[in-house]
């Protein structure tokens, strides 16, 4: 039998990693298009952010067919394909692709890990995890390119989607493949 802690840090770990590969999308990803011009980069994030949205609003459908799990390594796998296009593109409809894809991932992501937080929490504190989860996505914001960066320089901006993406879509397996973790029912 898992306690509240051991089952509340899977998903937990998931909504880190997914922070810490989402926050490259509006720190890098304007790198990987500069070439363009500012409109085409301003263009293209905007629109990964409506795909965000398309995912977030897909959210409620998506919940009512497919079990928490399914849903966390479906985001995620969806941010990692959407990285690894990136990381290989060589056009900039190539890395809109990229973007788009794991935007919309991301926008389904983040109310499932979210919502099941709050499920996995003991009423009391439910509270302190969702406060943790929001912290957790400022710091992702704040640590992301210092974390990134050596990957970077190691591989450039490209390899450093490319990788990233290879451990998203690899944790999204790993959640696919996992035993689903259920709630104590504290929440309807």
């Amino acid at each position: 039998m898992k306690t509240a802690t051991q089952a509340h840090a899977a998903p937990a770990h998931a909504a880190r990693a997914t922070v810490l590969a989402a926050a490259m999308l509006t720190i890098m990803a304007p790198a990987v298009i500069a070439h363009t011009g500012p409109a085409v980069v301003g263009a293209v994030i905007a629109a990964t952010t409506l795909s965000s949205v398309g995912g977030a609003l897909a959210f409620p459908r998506l919940r009512a067919r497919w079990s928490p799990n399914t849903l966390t390594a479906a985001g995620i796998g969806l941010l990692g394909i959407g990285w690894i296009l990136i990381g290989t593109a060589s056009t900039v409809a190539q890395v809109t692709a990229g973007l788009l894809a794991g935007g919309f991932g991301l926008g389904f992501a983040v109310p499932n890990l979210n919502l099941r937080l709050s499920d996995l929490a003991p009423a009391a504190g439910r509270g302190r995890v969702l406060s943790g989860l929001v912290t957790g996505i400022f710091l992702g914001q704040f640590l992301s390119p210092l974390i990134v960066q050596p990957i970077v320089e190691a591989t450039g901006i490209g390899g450093a989607f490319g990788w990233t993406g290879i451990a998203m879509t690899l944790g999204a397996a790993l959640a696919a493949l996992s035993r689903p973790i259920h709630s104590k029912g504290t929440r309807k």
